[in-house]
């Protein structure tokens, strides 16, 4: 007991703090939410947790005018065990206050982290290389190149044409098309992307043969979906298409 329960006090704690940063984390890219280390996500949570208990104290004690007993608390983490049997009396005695503090912080906490996000990404303030993009920004990088959002641009591109080299037994194959889909695996690393009305050009990796001239000769690649593998892509190249309100054309 002694130490179990001071982790489980510990842990209601921390807890509010790693809602919202997991809440707040939830990048559009739902393939991958994006991951950090365990002790650096500790250490985050824990700055969190202190903001919003700080909030929610302030709440608490000035508003709804209850008292709260920080010495009991001590006890509580500590083990105190010369305090432990009257700390524990005083929690059951007020176990509905408790138990009302933890769940509406922690609500608020998850409320807080998807509303802030949904204001990220409504007027994207995650675009572009300011401060405050950069603290916006979720670790998805293949989410926001594929989107643009590492651009000025407040749009979202009309279309996204990306083109692949692929080495096919020691010769280059490029294969170009509007992107569709794309799957990341567990670590967040790019697994494979998926393009529509593919096409196809042949192009000798062992010859200096321009690329504008190989790309006369191209093939169209019957079907509605294209996948790649990137372990066997080499480079990929991405071209991002907005839509022009003078012409009315991207």
């Amino acid at each position: 007991m002694n130490i179990a329960f001071p982790a489980v006090v510990i842990f209601l704690i921390l807890l509010p703090g790693a809602i919202f940063r997991t809440t707040f984390n939830i990048s559009e890219d739902k393939s991958y939410f994006g991951q950090m280390p365990l002790s650096k996500a500790a250490t985050v949570s824990f700055i969190y947790a202190i903001f919003l208990h700080l909030l929610w104290l302030i709440i608490t004690i000035y508003i709804f005018k209850i008292k709260i007993d920080f010495y009991t608390l001590f006890v509580l983490l500590t083990s105190y065990q010369g305090r432990m049997d009257a700390a524990l009396v005083a929690v059951s005695s007020s176990i509905y206050k408790v138990f009302t503090y933890f769940i509406t912080l922690i609500l608020f906490s998850g409320i807080l982290g998807i509303s802030l996000r949904y204001l990220v990404n409504k007027f994207k303030l995650d675009h572009g290389d300011s401060w405050l993009a950069k603290v916006c920004r979720v670790n998805t990088p293949w989410y926001y190149y594929f989107t643009d959002h590492y651009s000025d641009h407040k749009e979202e591109p009309v279309y996204i044409i990306v083109s692949a080299l692929v080495d096919v037994a020691g010769s280059g194959v490029i294969y170009e098309g509007f992107l569709k889909k794309w799957y990341t695996d567990r670590d967040g690393k790019l697994d494979r992307i998926v393009i529509e009305e593919a096409v196809r050009w042949p192009l000798d990796l062992r010859s200096d043969t321009p690329i504008s001239k190989a790309k006369t000769d191209t093939f169209d690649i019957f079907g509605h979906n294209l996948t790649l593998k990137m372990s066997e892509v080499q480079n990929l190249n991405i071209q991002y298409y907005y839509f022009d309100e003078c012409t009315g054309q991207a």
